[in-house]
């Protein structure tokens, strides 16, 4: 607990931003658990956000494309959004979506990271998969048994503000 306070600490005497100050959007997954069904559009859960990868060939359900759309006017997802892993043991990680996939939707276990322009999701990413974006994202945790993180906290990480420069590099770095 001590390491965390201490990054806190850190954080806090450097130039940073909460994602609350630069994201668009916060939220996540349905709530609901669909119908799932043999074809029609994917629906995936935190399994499927890797650290700085998204599976989007790997387990996945079925639902219909009505489902489909009353999820993704509540949450739409797009190329470029960050998605977090926000329920279960283990790390948060993120990913940036790939450009090119199609649509699909997200359940409750996933939150979509939609930072405003000013901010590269691809850093944004990264950052979080980092020491100090996990061990910050393990102090907002709630619960211990099947551990969440509530959307209202994850707007409380605070990031480096880096300049437009170095952020693209990092980018750089995470693309190759």
């Amino acid at each position: 607990m001590i390491c965390i306070v201490k990054l806190h600490r850190q954080m806090l005497n450097i130039p940073h931003f909460s994602l609350r100050q630069k994201c668009e959007l916060i939220t996540d997954g349905t709530h609901f658990t669909p119908h799932y069904k043999d074809s029609g559009v994917r629906f995936y859960s935190a399994v499927n956000v890797l650290e700085g990868r998204f599976d989007y060939d790997g387990a996945f359900k079925w639902i219909t494309p009505k489902e489909h759309s009353e999820i993704h006017r509540r949450c739409p997802v797009r190329a470029e959004d960050v998605l977090l892993r926000k329920v279960g043991v283990g790390p948060r990680w993120s990913c940036v979506v790939p450009k090119g996939l199609d649509d699909f939707s997200i359940f409750v276990s996933v939150a979509l990271i939609r930072p405003k322009k000013s901010v590269n999701p691809y850093f944004l990413s990264a950052f979080i998969n980092t020491k100090q974006g996990q061990l910050q994202l393990l102090r907002l945790n709630k619960g211990s048994s099947q551990p969440d993180l509530h959307l209202e906290d994850i707007g409380e990480l605070l990031v480096p503000d880096l300049d437009s420069k170095k952020q693209e590099q990092i980018a750089k770095i995470v693309k190759n």
